[in-house]
């Protein structure tokens, strides 16, 4: 997967990368790719990130998009650390902690990603 992100930033650095428009058949297949990698390795943050900076979305999309798949993911794996007893009461407290958290977070994204121009957002990417 580094070989593929390496290939992937030199061909947009030097502006190789073939322009083409992704319809339905780039967002399954891309999805795919996600969930493969995302079930094997636990993040596969970068392929939906390389995705979405591909459908030349606004960041604000971007960032709700990103959002949006990673809660619906993330519902699945908590069920399945339920199902597996990795989540109990005692874990709780350091929920609820990351949860509030997590909101703070949030706010400051929001506030920070409408200081941030488009360009140097692309770069951040």
């Amino acid at each position: 997967m580094g070989i593929m992100v390496q290939s992937y930033l030199l061909l947009i650095t030097f502006n190789w990368m073939p322009k083409f428009k992704i319809g339905l058949p780039g967002i399954v297949l891309g999805s795919t790719e996600y969930g493969f990698i995302s079930g094997l390795l636990s993040s596969g943050n970068i392929i939906k990130a390389i995705l979405f900076r591909e459908m030349n979305i606004s960041k604000q999309a971007f960032v709700g998009a990103m959002a949006a798949t990673s809660v619906l993911a993330n519902v699945v794996k908590l069920d399945a650390y339920e199902q597996s007893n990795l989540i109990n009461m005692a874990l709780l407290r350091p929920m609820v902690s990351l949860a509030i958290f997590a909101v703070i977070a949030v706010l400051a994204g929001r506030y920070l990603l409408h200081k941030v121009s488009k360009e140097d957002f692309t770069v951040g990417i």
